[in-house]
């Protein structure tokens, strides 16, 4: 699924990534961690190309009547069905997260990219948001990178763990 190798990247002088390499095989599910400042985030958005969208299905060119059935679907997975026509301030941090999983999954991505998916959550939601990532993971069959600084977190939820120091990446 990524398979880098002697990805360097820079903003003029300053080197944010230096011959890094990294492998991520279809279906694998691995951490990302380092210090702030490391890399991770710009290594992510080299992988994703720094696109943003607001709704992925749209952006493809479906129509919400193809997106409905399968959102609807993410919607109950994630046990937000019954929020579905809820504005987004009406949330807890937990929900929009969720939410936010569901968008990216609408167009049934082989991979998912997450930079810190539980970061602004309490330790109980951040739980509950990486039970809910590792059992898509199995269910979708789908490779997985998850950024994050948690050592519980990777201790809770066993997985290859690449540790982000100066530019470079090294398996832990």
């Amino acid at each position: 699924m990524i398979r880098l190798q002697k990805l360097c990247k820079s903003y003029g002088e300053r080197v944010i990534l230096q011959d890094l390499d990294l492998h991520l095989e279809a279906g694998e599910f691995a951490f990302l961690q380092g210090r702030s400042g490391s890399g991770k985030s710009t290594l992510l958005k080299l992988l994703y190309r720094e696109q943003t969208v607001a709704l992925a299905g749209e952006v493809v060119g479906k129509r919400w009547g193809e997106i409905e059935p399968e959102a609807q679907r993410l919607l109950a997975r994630v046990g937000l069905l019954d929020r579905k026509d809820v504005f987004p301030d009406q949330l807890s941090g937990g929900e929009q997260q969720r939410v936010a999983i569901v968008r990216a999954l609408l167009n049934r991505p082989r991979i998912l990219l997450a930079d810190e998916p539980t970061g602004n959550l309490d330790s109980e939601t951040a739980f509950e948001v990486m039970q809910l990532l590792k059992e898509l993971h199995v269910e979708e069959n789908m490779a997985m990178l998850i950024v994050t600084h948690s050592e519980r977190l990777i201790e809770q939820f066993p997985a290859k763990t690449w540790m982000m120091e100066q530019g470079r990446v090294r398996v832990v």
